[in-house]
């Protein structure tokens, strides 16, 4: 079943994804399409593959594709990432304070909330609360 789900999925993503139609505003000059809600880095990899296919080979023709076909070290936390220096440029310049004297609630707990609370956390804030699409605990 398993093996069934991922070739429609890859179907999908490479058929019918609208990629057929995306292909001529897709590219390293134009569009960079990134993974975002129901997207990893297989599909980013399909997408790459199916590019590939129709223009010749360009890697930087999408983000968030797997190491081995061009990808980059860090690109699965550094939306994460810069939530915590966003946070932390935005508490010293208009708060004067830092993350470790501030309490923080995350909002949305996938991809990037995640990584954000774990950066956070890391850097001395304080999490105290976090919530998804299915629910929240404080």
């Amino acid at each position: 079943m398993l093996d069934l789900q991922l070739t429609l999925e890859e179907r999908w993503s490479r058929h019918c994804h609208h990629l057929q139609g995306m292909k001529e505003v897709l590219g390293p000059w134009t569009d960079i399409p990134a993974p975002d809600i129901g997207t990893d880095e297989r599909v980013m990899a399909w997408v790459f593959d199916e590019f590939s296919k129709h223009k010749g080979f360009s890697p930087a023709v999408v983000t968030g594709k797997p190491l081995h076909l061009h990808g980059s070290h860090g690109r699965d936390t550094a939306t994460g990432r810069g939530v915590l220096y966003a946070a932390r440029e935005f508490l010293k310049a208009s708060l004067y304070t830092n993350v470790r004297d501030t309490s923080f609630v995350i909002q949305g707990f996938g991809k990037v909330g995640g990584w954000a609370a774990r950066f956070l956390h890391e850097a001395g804030g304080r999490i105290i609360a976090v919530a998804d699409s299915k629910g929240a605990t404080y």
